[in-house]
C-alpha cells in the first residue's frame, strides 16, 4: 500500500475542526480522486498528508511507513510530493529557475543528475522546452499549471498530491490536464487528486472518496461513483433538473385531474 490515512482529525487553531476520523487508501499506480464542495476538507486533507499541517488524532502510513510526526521535508524525500492548489509559481523567475527549485530537496543528486530530469520534463512538456528562459509571470494559468506539476515531478517522487489543479483553466486545458494526469499514473507516480471539477476527476481516477463536512461521505470506484445519481445530483450538475421536471410533472398531473373533477361535477 502506498499511502494509508487511518481516522484522521485535523482543523485550525482558531476554528472547530475540518477533518473528523477521516480512513482512506491510495494503492501503487491509482489515480485516486478526492471529490466534495469547496470547504468540505479536502485541501486540508492534503496538507496533512504533505506535513504543512499536523493532524490532532490518526495516524499516515507511507510504503508501510508511519509518517505523521515527519517533517514536509523528510515526506519529499521519501517520495511524496504536493503541489497545492492555485500553483503558487514564482512570477519573477523564469522557467528553469522555477524548475530548479523543485529538486532542491533531491539527496546526493549532482547537477547534471538535476538538468538531465530538467531535461526530460521539458521534452514531456513542449510548452517549458519552448520557454525555458521567460519569466513565468507572462503565462498563462494553463502553462502555469503545468509548470507546477513539472516542478513538482523535479524530486522524482513516487506520489504526487494534487490540489484543484482544474481551478481556473478552459474547458480544452482542462482535457489536456486530465490526458497529463493519465500520463503520470502511466509512468508509475501513484496520485491522489482533489478536485472540485468532479466529473473529470471521476473519469481517469481508479477509486474516489466523496467528502462531505469532514468526513468520508462515500467511497468507490471512479466510474462507480460517476454513475451515482446521488453523486451526480451533488456535484455533476444533474439530477436536480431532472428531479425538478418529475415534480413539475405530478404538479401538472395533479392539477389535470382537478379539472378534469370539476367539469365532470358541472
Amino acid at each position: 500500500m502506498m499511502l494509508q490515512c487511518r481516522v484522521v482529525s485535523a482543523g485550525y487553531a482558531s476554528s472547530s475542526p475540518v477533518l473528523s476520523e477521516v480512513s482512506l487508501e491510495v494503492r501503487q499506480g491509482e489515480i485516486v480522486t478526492l471529490v466534495g464542495a469547496n470547504g468540505a476538507g479536502k485541501s486540508t486533507l492534503l496538507k496533512v498528508i504533505s506535513g504543512l499541517l499536523r493532524p490532532t488524532h490518526g495516524e499516515i502510513f507511507f510504503m508501510d511507513r508511519r509518517i505523521d510526526a515527519c517533517t514536509p521535508l523528510q515526506r519529499l524525500r521519501l517520495g511524496l510530493a504536493h503541489v497545492p492548489e492555485g500553483r503558487q509559481v514564482f512570477a519573477g523567475m523564469t522557467v528553469a529557475e522555477n524548475l530548479m527549485l523543485g529538486a532542491y530537496a533531491v539527496q546526493k543528486a549532482d547537477r547534471g543528475t538535476i538538468r538531465k530530469r530538467m531535461h526530460d520534463l521539458c521534452e514531456q512538456y513542449s510548452v517549458l522546452r519552448e520557454r525555458m528562459g521567460d519569466m513565468v509571470g507572462n503565462f498563462s494559468g494553463g502553462q502555469q499549471q503545468i509548470l507546477a506539476i513539472a516542478r513538482g515531478l523535479m524530486s522524482n517522487p513516487r506520489f504526487l498530491l494534487l490540489d484543484e489543479p482544474s481551478l481556473g483553466l478552459s474547458p480544452k486545458l482542462v482535457g489536456e490536464l486530465f490526458q497529463l494526469i493519465r500520463q503520470l499514473r502511466g509512468a508509475g507516480v501513484s496520485v491522489l487528486l482533489a478536485e472540485q471539477n468532479a466529473r473529470a476527476a471521476l473519469s481517469v481516477a481508479d477509486r474516489g472518496y466523496v467528502i462531505e463536512n469532514g468526513r468520508v461521505a462515500m467511497s468507490g470506484r471512479g466510474a462507480d461513483l460517476l454513475a451515482s445519481s446521488e453523486v451526480a445530483e451533488r456535484y455533476l450538475g444533474v439530477g436536480a433538473d431532472a428531479r425538478f421536471s418529475r415534480e413539475r410533472a405530478r404538479r401538472l398531473a395533479k392539477d389535470m385531474a382537478m379539472c378534469i373533477g370539476a367539469d365532470a361535477e358541472t
